[in-house]
């Protein structure tokens, strides 16, 4: 289960891959008792899962972990290592061009598994985010902002001294993708929950840049692309895929410290057993004859800084299997250092 989770969240075949405060999302005060930071027990799972008619792309805490465009799509995914202990804030944009479909409807759960105390297995929805253009009251079927409080057997109960809280809904229009003009919306909700982990180190990174990625226009966009700092995570990614290519992985496997320390401790494993697993994974696809890696260039090597402004990528390493027909992808996201320099973290 641990390498299944693993290669959902670090690796290969991902659809999407880390948290931060996220711009424009709701806000919530302290009320009732203080949290218990293993409310869910010591290993939770925490899930979004996700569904929509229409193109829909899914955040938490400012991080892109989910984008469909294609019809009638739907997902669940792990997201511990994108959760804190606090406020998390969930974002739901529907999105098209020219115009969003007045039919347009997406729906994002949060969801936690766990053992609880007498060993039953557990599973409960703690918020649920609904933005459908179909009904009078668009966040209808919303979860009801609040304190709450929660149990085994129950999940959330409205509790007016409780210390889980679900905020309000934000929304905004979104009318920009990646620097193209698009018509769209955005729901944002604040869930706070216990979560058993360290904090995690990009949370307190340099911000990026300092304004929307979406929203840079194309010469903004390519300036920032000239600048030494977007070069160099270019050269640092350079250095990865140069190194797989030369068929030496072991060169630059502890670049991805960071990721394996802190995802350790989101899936409840070590670093040392994860570094295995991606070196194992890398090895095996270097020296496979069937597998090649993919070349990009131009504008389909592009690169992104999420929402949070503290992670960036690049386009993934992708390997063609021409034995089965199968794409792999390796997604790789970085943070600066207060030194400004790029450092693998998820």
């Amino acid at each position: 289960m641990r390498r299944t989770i693993l290669l959902l969240i670090s690796a290969t075949m991902m659809l999407c891959a880390a948290t931060g405060t996220a711009k424009n999302t709701t806000s919530t005060t302290y009320k009732g008792n203080k949290m218990d930071r293993n409310l869910f027990s010591k290993e939770p799972i925490y899930k979004l899962k996700m569904r929509g008619n229409q193109k829909f792309i899914v955040f938490i805490n400012g991080v892109d972990v989910f984008r469909s465009f294609e019809k009638g799509n739907h997902a669940l995914i792990t997201v511990n290592d994108y959760i804190v202990n606090g406020d998390n804030n969930i974002s739901l944009t529907l999105i098209d061009r020219p115009k969003l479909s007045p039919k347009a409807w997406g729906v994002v759960s949060l969801e936690v598994y766990y053992t609880d105390k007498n060993g039953i297995q557990r599973h409960h929805t703690l918020s649920r985010l609904v933005y459908d253009l179909t009904l009078k009251e668009k966040t209808g079927d919303t979860s009801k902002p609040g304190f709450y409080r929660f149990d085994d057997e129950k999940g959330m109960i409205a509790d007016a001294n409780g210390s889980l809280i679900i905020g309000k809904i934000v929304t905004k229009p979104e009318t920009m993708y990646r620097r193209t003009k698009a018509d769209g919306i955005k729901a944002t909700q604040s869930v706070r929950i216990p979560a058993p982990y360290p904090r995690w180190r990009f949370l307190d990174a340099p911000d990026i840049i300092d304004k929307d990625f979406d929203y840079l226009t194309k010469e903004e966009h390519e300036k920032l692309k000239q600048t030494p700092k977007i070069q160099a995570l270019y050269a640092l990614d350079a250095k990865i895929r140069q190194a797989l290519k030369n068929k030496t992985p072991q060169s630059i496997i502890d670049l991805f410290s960071e990721r394996f320390q802190e995802e350790a401790a989101a899936l409840y494993d070590t670093p040392q057993n994860l570094k295995k697993l991606l070196l194992d994974d890398f090895i095996e696809v270097v020296h496979n004859p069937n597998k090649t890696f993919i070349e990009y260039t131009g504008d389909d090597f592009y690169f992104v800084i999420e929402k949070n402004r503290k992670l960036a990528w690049i386009k993934p390493i992708e390997v063609y299997d021409k034995e089965t027909g199968i794409y792999s992808r390796y997604n790789i996201k970085y943070r600066l250092n207060k030194r400004g320099e790029w450092v693998i973290t998820r």
